[in-house]
């Protein structure tokens, strides 16, 4: 999970029409910037203690120089079960 302290980035999708979306669309869908979060869907994942981290079907671009706070998978597992 990502957490932007500064900077800029935009989420794209991944095309359908190539094998196993492996091509990135060129249209971005939305702008992450100071105070936004990126991987979501990692929290329902920790919560509910899934055996395998979901694959997200988006991916992000920097714009601008960027600064991030990251947390890896099994550091998120760990916070949401103290929680």
């Amino acid at each position: 999970m990502l957490f932007i302290i500064k900077g800029t980035m935009w989420t794209y999708a991944s095309s359908s029409d190539s094998p196993a979306g492996q091509r990135i669309s060129s249209m971005a869908i939305k702008r992450l910037g100071k105070g936004h979060f990126y991987g979501e869907e990692l929290l329902d994942w920790a919560s509910n203690c899934f055996t395998e981290v979901p694959v997200s079907s988006k991916h992000v671009k920097t714009r601008t120089k960027v600064e991030a706070f990251v947390l890896m998978s099994q550091d998120l597992e760990t916070v949401v079960s103290r929680c």
